[in-house]
Order: C-alpha cells, then structure tokens, then sequence
C-alpha cells in the first residue's frame, strides 16, 4: 500500500536508501499540521549540532542520544527528527527509553 505522505529529499545521499517511518510521518503531520514540514536530518545551531540520518552518507544510520529530564525522570532519547520552523526555531522530536531491558548487550526498550 503506498504511504499517504510525500517526502521530498535534498541530499546528497542515495535517495532509494533514505526511509523515515509512516509511524512518525503521521505524528509529524499530526503535530506540526499538513502543510509542509520541513525536517533536517542534520542541523546545526549556535554551538549545538544534531544528527538524525536515515542512511549518512548511505553507510547506515546515525541517530544522536541525550538526556533528557521530563517532569518526573530522567531518560535517554534518540533524535528521531529536527523540525525547521520559521526564524531559525526548531524542535526535536525524540523516542525515549523509559525502561532497561536487563540484557547485557541491549540496555534499553
């Protein structure tokens, strides 16, 4: 079934390979409306730099992690996007782990 979104790229990466999912698309669209929205996969503020990369450089993913502390914890996240708003504005969107998984090599669910 084809997805009900269209993604635009601009890049330099092998286009076929870059992928974001319908899950966080429609989260997106919901959040953020359905006019265009524009996301970085890489972006670049004052001293701070984010990468979310489906595909750097079609060698693989690159996902940024941070701490983030939400009212009642502290959590590791993976930078899932940058949305690009007007006047140099952004917002993270970010999947948080809230739980460890209790397997040596997999720290988190």
């Amino acid at each position: 079934m084809p997805t009900p979104f269209h993604v635009q790229w601009t890049t330099q990466s092998n286009v076929n390979k870059l992928a974001i999912p319908d899950c966080l698309l429609a989260f997106l669209v919901q959040t953020f409306g359905k006019d265009s929205i524009h996301l970085c996969t890489e972006y670049e503020c004052n001293e701070y730099m984010f990468r979310c990369h489906p595909n750097y450089q079609s060698t693989g993913a690159v996902f940024d992690w941070m701490r983030i502390h939400f009212t009642d914890m502290l959590c590791p996240c993976c930078l899932a996007t940058v949305v690009v708003g007007d006047n140099n504005t952004y917002k993270l969107v970010v999947q948080a782990c809230v739980k460890k998984t209790g397997t040596k090599s997999v720290l988190l669910t």
